[in-house]
C-alpha cells in the first residue's frame, strides 16, 4: 500500500485574520477535503530593554500580539471546524509552534512571551475541550 501524503503551505499577512477563511477554503478545494492537520508557525516580536520592559512602543506590541494570538486564535477556529467536518477515521491535528516563554519567563523577549503565552494557554483550553473530539494538539 502506497501512502500520499498532500501538504499545502500558506504565507499570508498575518496582522489581520480576514485571509484565513480563504485559506482553508483553499486548501479544502485543493485537497479535495478540510486539512487533517494545521500547523500555525508564525511568531513576531521584538527585542526589549529587560531592565525597562514597557517602554516598548504600543504600536510594536498590538502588531506583534495581532500575529502571535489573535491570527493564531483564528486559524485554530477554522482548523476547528475544518477537522470537525472530516470523517471520523481522519486525523486531527493543530500545531501551534512556539517557544519556552509561556512557561519561563525571559526579559528580552516580553513582547513575543504575551502573545505565545496567551495562545498557548487558547490550545490548552481548546485540547481539553475537544479531545472527545479526536482532535489533537501541540503547543
Amino acid at each position: 500500500m502506497k501512502l500520499e501524503i498532500q501538504s499545502v503551505k500558506y504565507t499570508t499577512e498575518r496582522t489581520t485574520t480576514k485571509s484565513i477563511p480563504a485559506i482553508f477554503d483553499t486548501a479544502k478545494t485543493k485537497l479535495g477535503l478540510p486539512p487533517s492537520v494545521v500547523v500555525y508557525n508564525a511568531s513576531s516580536g521584538k527585542l526589549n530593554d529587560k531592565a525597562d520592559p514597557l517602554a516598548l512602543p504600543l504600536e510594536q506590541f498590538t502588531r506583534d500580539f495581532a500575529i502571535n494570538t489573535t491570527s493564531a486564535f483564528m486559524a485554530a477556529k477554522h482548523a476547528a471546524l475544518a477537522l470537525a467536518a472530516l470523517p471520523a477515521s481522519a486525523a486531527r491535528t493543530f500545531i501551534f509552534t512556539g517557544n519556552c516563554t509561556n512557561v519561563m519567563p525571559i526579559g528580552v523577549l516580553m513582547d513575543s512571551g504575551v502573545g505565545k503565552s496567551a495562545t498557548a494557554h487558547i490550545i490548552q483550553v481548546a485540547a481539553e475541550a475537544y479531545k472527545d473530539r479526536g482532535f489533537n494538539t501541540s503547543v
